[in-house]
Formats: structure tokens, sequence, C-alpha cells
């Protein structure tokens, strides 16, 4: 009984040994399924245009260890972004973006996560189109992984998606401006006879765009065309060809004519000098002229206000019981002088008998006289010495003048022409002994009045238009 007893705890012992040893051990592992994996949070930050970026990322997956993963943003000179991953199942990473960006471009924009961006647009010629602008491109990003024996996962991130900007002006500055504009407009510009023949189209510009007007093709018998008046019995505005400033709504212009044959000069400086072009062959003599561009594509004769001046032949004035002069001149602020003039000896002299036919005064309004005994004068209301273009005709006939500038008759006055003596006349230069508000009249360079600016388009006609 005893050696059984033995046998037997022997057996239970063993028997005990055996479980205890297949409690303490686990089963070996079969093939992975589904497994679900470890995540970690980290977070980094990186520079984009100027946006300083918070991203969070949750990666799914188990590396081998624990790793840091550097991002290079392709095409961009930012500082490479650093990030470390804490150590988890699988070698592809899954990143989820939530992106906050400041002092950065505005335009409603969406990541993985919302974002909001800045757009500033400039340079956008075309109004009322809309355009999709990227403000800051989708880049690549290759992530190199310190630790991980598989290679490198690439991924595609974008910072600030595409948008869409809708841009209505011709240039816009500030951040976030969204305005409406309307389509330029255009006007038209029609052509009327005015007593002549024929048809001319009419012409389209742009509201405050310019253009050369067509060339007139009108007729009429017995009558040469000189230019275009606002109305039908109104002054010449413009020449023919003349350069032409758009305004709010459409624009009639009539044709003036006058006597085939009475324009006798015409010096259009086009050729940088100062030859007649009506074909009269009467030139004038420049003395001291430059010359610069007109707007219309061709050149004007440009005076220093000190010794310039353009002579015509002697008598061309008083040979003529009537005649119209008619220029275009620009001065700017500050530039004034005489437009035209005549007195009974050269320029620079110290003649006995002058007349500073016409002027733009100091004050720079435009200035009419001849003489009548005395000085029979009319003036401008507003100054002209404005940088613009203007044109001025002087009408003359024996017991009246009238002054038109822009094709606006601005005053007339009458009395009996007196042309005494005076023989020499030029464009740019006249004695103003006596007169007000023209500075060189107090004696200062010998009381002659030089003018400082431009002049174009000049013509002689042997007839009055008033």
């Amino acid at each position: 009984m005893k050696f059984k007893f033995t046998i037997l705890a022997l057996v239970s012992l063993l028997l005990l040994s055996i479980f205890a040893s297949s409690c303490g051990k686990k089963s070996p592992a079969g093939p992975a399924t589904d497994q679900t994996p470890a995540t970690a949070t980290p977070t980094f930050t990186r520079q984009v245009n100027s946006a300083t970026i918070t991203q969070t990322v949750t990666e799914t997956g188990t590396m081998a260890a624990t790793s840091t993963i550097t991002v290079i943003i392709s095409g961009t000179s930012t500082p490479q972004d650093t990030q470390t991953n804490t150590p988890i199942a699988l070698d592809t990473a899954e990143e989820t973006a939530t992106i906050t960006a400041t002092t950065a471009d505005t335009a409603a924009s969406t990541a993985v996560s919302t974002a909001t961006d800045t757009e500033i647009a400039t340079e956008i010629s075309t109004p009322m189109d809309t355009e999709t602008d990227t403000q800051v491109p989708t880049a690549t990003a290759t992530e190199t992984a310190t630790g991980i024996p598989t290679p490198a996962d690439t991924e595609t991130n974008t910072s600030v998606p595409t948008a869409t900007a809708t841009e209505t002006s011709a240039e816009i500055s500030s951040p976030t401006a969204t305005a409406t504009n309307s389509p330029v407009a255009s006007h038209m510009v029609s052509f009327d006879p005015n007593g002549g023949l024929g048809t001319m189209p009419g012409q389209s510009i742009n509201e405050g765009d310019s253009a050369n007007l067509n060339t007139n093709t009108f007729t009429n018998a017995g009558y040469d065309f000189a230019g275009w008046a606002l109305s039908a019995g109104g002054g010449i505005a413009y020449n023919d060809r003349q350069n032409f400033i758009m305004g709010s709504s459409d624009v009639k212009l009539y044709a003036v004519w006058v006597a085939s044959g009475s324009l006798e000069i015409e010096l259009n400086f086009d050729a940088q000098n100062c030859n007649d072009s009506s074909g009269s062959g009467i030139n004038g003599t420049g003395v001291n002229i430059s010359y610069a561009s007109d707007g219309n594509g061709g050149y004007a004769a440009s005076l220093d206000g000190s010794t310039s001046y353009i002579s015509l032949p002697l008598d061309t004035i008083r040979s003529q019981p009537e005649f119209t002069i008619m220029m275009r001149f620009k001065a700017n602020p500050g530039q004034y002088g005489a437009l035209f003039g005549y007195q009974n000896s050269p320029v620079g002299s110290t003649p006995s008998d002058f007349i500073p036919m016409i002027t733009v005064r100091s004050d720079g309004i435009l200035y009419g006289s001849l003489w009548v005994g005395t000085d029979l004068t009319v003036l401008s209301s507003t100054a002209v010495n404005d940088g613009a273009w203007h044109t001025v005709y002087f009408s003359v006939k024996t017991n009246s003048i009238a002054l038109y500038l822009d094709g606006a008759q601005i005053g007339i006055n009458t009395g009996t022409i007196e042309h005494l003596d005076m023989s020499y006349n030029q464009m740019g230069a006249a004695d103003s002994a006596g007169r007000t508000l023209q500075p060189d009249a107090d004696g200062n360079n010998n009381y002659w009045y030089y003018y400082n600016g431009l002049i174009d388009d000049f013509k002689f006609y042997t007839k009055a238009m008033h």
C-alpha cells in the first residue's frame, strides 16, 4: 500500500508539472489577419508662402522603431519640417491635416479639413472675367523615415487647394476685394455733311479712349473742308483726322466749309520743318524751334519761351481786309506767351506800332486783340494753360473780331480794324508793352513776349469765319 501510494503520488506530481507548464506558454502565432493598428498623434509646423501652418497628423501603422520623418515640399524654398513617429504596426502612414493659416491670403479653400487663405489679385486686365487661381500650388512631399527598413513613402499634400476667384476690375490691390464692374461702354461719333454731299459711317470709340477721327470724305462744290464743329453753325473744334477723346455719350460732328482757295498757309510741322502744306508754297521761317509729338502721330513745333518764333512773309496779315488764323496749342500750368503778333519792325527790336494779337496771359486766360484806335479785345473766361490741347481761331472782318476756343465762340467785339504799318508777323512772339498780365510788358526782354509750349496745325485763311 505504501508503494502504491508512492507511485500514485509521483504520477500526480508529474501531471501537475505538465499542467503547470502548459498554462505558462502561448500558442505559436499564426498569420496576421485584420490587425488593429496602434496610433500616434505627433504634431509639426510648416511654413508655406508666409503662412504658419500647424498640422496634426494621425498615422496608422507600425514602424520597426521610433523614427524621424522629414517632409520636403517640392518647388518651395521653405524650411523642411520634421516630425517624429511612434513605432506602430505598418510602414504606410495615413495623414489627416488640420491647417490654420496666419497672415496668409484670403479665399475660400478646403484642405483635408477646412482652411482659410488670403488671395491678393493683381493685373487683372479683362473686366468681369472669372479664372481659377491656385494660391499655394499642390506640392509633392517626400518622406524619408529614419529607422524604417522599407523604402520611404511618398505622399501628395495640398496646403491650400485650388480656389476660384471672380475678378471684376482692372487692378485689385487690396485683400479680399470683390467688386462688380460693368463692361466699358462705347459711344458713336457721327458725321454730318452740313450742306455738303456724301456719306460717312459712324466711328465707335470706347468711353475714355482716344482715336484719330476718320478722314473727311464729304464734298461741297465751291468750298473746302476746314474741320469739324460741335453744332451746325459752330466754330471749328477738330481738324481732319485729329485725335478725339470719347466722353460719356454719343457725339455728332458737323463739317465746316470755307470758300475754295481761301486756305493760304498751312503749317502742320509733321516733316519737322516750317514748310507750307496747303499748296501755296508760302513757308514759315523757324527760329530756335524744336519738334515734339502732336498726339496725332505727327509733330508739333516746340517753343522755348525766350527765343523761339516762326516768322511769316511780310504783310501776310496787313494785306488782308478779312482773315482767320487758326491753330492748336498746348501749354502746361505756368507756361504762357504770345501765340501770334505783328508789328512794324523785326522781332527783338523796338517797334513803334505793335499788337499782341493772340496770347496766353500769365494767368492762363486766352486773349485776342486788334487795333481800332485802342485795343479791341476778347478774353476767355477760363485758363487754357492746363496741359491739354486746345483749338483756337481768331476771325477778323473789317469791323469786328471773334475769338473761338475748342469750337465755341467765346466773344465778339466790333470796331474798324486798323493795320497801320505793321508788316512783320509771326507765331510765338509779340511786343506786349503796356498790356496787362503779359509779363514782359514791363520792359523785360525789350517788351517781347515769347510763347512757351507747343503749336500745331497752323492755318491762315483769307476769309472770316464769323
